[in-house]
Formats: C-alpha cells, sequence, structure tokens
C-alpha cells in the first residue's frame, strides 16, 4: 500500500509542485546619485495561479569610484551593496508579454571605502604641500523596500526572458550615506528565468 502512495506522488502531486517553482539570474545596471555601476543577482520564486509569485533574491553591486577633487580636498570613495530581500509580483495579464508588479523587502548590506584622502594645507601654487588622511572602511546593515515594474516573455517551454525597473529606498542614518551615494537606488536588469516541470 505504502508503495502506491508513493507512486500517487511521484505521478500526480510532485510535478504539479515543481511545475510552480521558477529559478533566474539577470544582470544591469544600478543607479545612486552620482555614479552608474553594475550589478547581478539570483533569484528563487513560487508561483500560485500563475499569477502571483512569492520568493527570495539578492544581487551584487558596485559603483565603482566616486572622486572628490577641489582646490583644498581630493579623495575617491569606492561603494557595494548586497541585499538579501523576501520578494513579491503580480502579473497583470495573461498575454504572451505579460507585465508585471511587485515590491522586495529586506536587508541590505553596504560597505564602504574612502581611501587617498589628503588636503591641500598650504595652496601655494605651483608647489602646494599636503596632509595625507587615514583610509575609512566602513560597513553597515540596513533595512529597505524595493518597489518594482517589469514585463516578462516565454522563449520556450521552460524558459522565460523578463526587463525589470526598480526603486531601492533604503534607510541609513548615519554620516556616510551622502558620500556612499544616499539613500535611494534605481535599477534596471535583464534576465532568464528557469520553470521547473511542465
Amino acid at each position: 500500500m505504502k508503495n502506491h502512495w508513493f507512486a500517487f506522488f511521484f505521478l500526480f502531486v510532485s510535478p504539479a509542485c515543481f511545475s510552480q517553482f521558477t529559478f533566474s539570474v539577470q544582470g544591469g545596471l544600478l543607479h545612486n546619485k552620482d555614479k552608474i555601476g553594475g550589478s547581478g543577482g539570483l533569484a528563487a520564486r513560487y508561483v500560485f495561479l500563475d499569477k502571483l509569485a512569492l520568493g527570495l533574491t539578492t544581487f551584487y553591486g558596485h559603483f565603482g569610484k566616486k572622486e572628490f577633487d577641489d582646490e583644498n580636498f581630493s579623495s575617491e570613495a569606492d561603494g557595494r551593496v548586497v541585499p538579501f530581500l523576501v520578494s513579491a509580483e503580480y502579473y497583470l495579464l495573461h498575454t504572451k508579454l505579460r507585465p508585471f508588479v511587485g515590491v522586495d523587502a529586506g536587508e541590505y548590506f553596504y560597505k564602504y571605502h574612502l581611501y587617498n584622502a589628503f588636503t591641500n594645507t598650504t595652496n601655494a601654487s605651483p608647489n602646494p604641500t599636503y596632509t595625507t588622511s587615514p583610509t575609512v572602511y566602513y560597513h553597515g546593515r540596513y533595512f529597505g523596500i524595493a518597489p518594482k515594474i517589469g514585463l516578462s516573455y516565454p522563449i520556450s517551454l521552460h524558459f522565460s526572458a523578463f526587463f525589470t525597473l526598480q526603486y531601492h529606498q533604503i534607510f541609513i542614518k548615519d554620516k556616510y550615506k551622502e558620500l556612499y551615494g544616499g539613500k535611494s537606488l534605481y535599477g534596471a536588469s535583464l534576465g532568464i528565468s528557469y520553470s521547473l516541470g511542465h
């Protein structure tokens, strides 16, 4: 009898469940108030009734170097972000090109590096003298929320392509937020998703 239950599960229940899971990879651009950088991420979702998707997502974003340079001060800053987010998406239509809206929320891990900082102490031209400042390395963890809109298009039975625009509102309350790029990030990405089952 037990063997019959196992056979029933693998023939009927298991395919129905697996067909609801999707895994995706994506890459794109991420912009803070001063710099445009790159990002790449992964996501896993469970789709309910072919309309609502719930899951987890993460990505790595790097803004490159931000340079400060004027008569009395010059330095460079390097910023990175890695969030771990709970994700929800709702698909609006049952057309082939499917628009969706959604929101992500969770923890954003920031790393900030300020280096090569110095102050012009004489303003004497053409041979000024400089005082070197200590290098600053800082990292923090903050809560954030990220609404998004996008389009999904099926490529084959299991694969779909998607495009997403997203705004990240991160709640930062320390002195580094302005140097690093503030608390608002804007993202645009392309990705491929794979659906298990049929």
